[in-house]
Order: C-alpha cells, then sequence, then structure tokens
C-alpha cells in the first residue's frame, strides 16, 4: 500500500469483537509463573544480599558489579527485582540496572587464608 492511499475506515459495533484473556497461569511475556518459580529456586539457594557482586550476562559480554538494593517483588509474576550498579572507568557513566535473579550471578567472594 502506497503512502498517498487512504486506509479504508470499517466501523464494526462493539458486539462483533472477542475479548480475549489470557490464562491465569501464563504471564503477560508467554512464560508459566510454575516456570519462573522453578528458575528462581534454582538460582537462589543463597539468599542474595546488598553489596554481594554479580556477573551479568549482556549479549555475551560479561558485565560485573554490586548489588545496590532490593526493589522487592516488582517483576512479572511477583519476581524480585535487584538494583544493580555495574563497575565502570572513572571517565564512564556509572549505568545502573534493575533485574531479576534470573538475569545474574552471584560471584562468591574468594575465602581469605589466615
Amino acid at each position: 500500500m502506497a503512502e498517498d492511499e487512504e486506509v479504508p475506515y470499517i466501523d464494526l459495533p462493539v458486539e462483533q469483537f472477542e475479548v480475549i484473556k489470557p490464562k491465569k497461569e501464563e504471564a503477560s511475556l508467554g512464560v508459566s509463573l510454575d516456570t519462573i518459580k522453578d528458575e528462581r529456586k534454582k538460582k537462589s539457594s543463597r539468599r542474595i544480599e546488598v553489596g554481594d557482586r554479580v556477573k551479568v550476562n549482556m549479549s555475551g559480554n560479561y558485565l560485573y558489579g554490586r548489588i545496590k538494593e532490593d526493589r522487592g517483588p516488582l517483576g512479572v509474576g511477583g519476581r524480585r527485582l535487584y538494583g544493580i550498579l555495574l563497575d565502570a572507568a572513572e571517565d564512564e557513566v556509572v549505568p545502573y540496572i534493575e533485574l531479576p535473579v534470573e538475569h545474574f550471578e552471584v560471584i562468591k567472594p574468594k575465602k581469605e587464608k589466615a
């Protein structure tokens, strides 16, 4: 259809439309809530705390940062979101992102030898 062509307008009564609602057990992204809960349990065997070091996979590149805040269950299906302050050079803007636990990995602190 060319840009200068008019789009025909069709006036239909509301009764001809059917509202399709997603199933309650499915999130808006098409992922079942059970799947989200299972993933959360797998990845969160240890309690995540503010100050923990994390590794975030961004399109195959790993970025490192630190958990700055626990935002609570604000995500799809009640997923807990975390505010992460990513590491940056001194002259760069320090990026802050919010992600659910499924999208980052907590880096275990190294045990110091006594």
